[in-house]
């Protein structure tokens, strides 16, 4: 199963993430995971690319 970090959570790696609507963010270890930034809601967010 893969792990997933909803919005507010801090980023474990540096590396891309993408939402459960296909977009994506570009964090930094320690960086906190954003709202969509399509609908400005809370989501959950998946490691795509480290």
């Amino acid at each position: 199963m893969e792990r997933e970090w909803t919005t507010g959570q801090e980023a474990e790696e540096k590396g891309s993430y993408q939402n459960r609507w296909g977009k994506k963010v570009d964090l930094a270890a320690g960086d906190t995971f954003p709202a969509c930034p399509s609908t400005g809601k809370d989501t959950s967010w998946k490691l795509i690319k480290a």
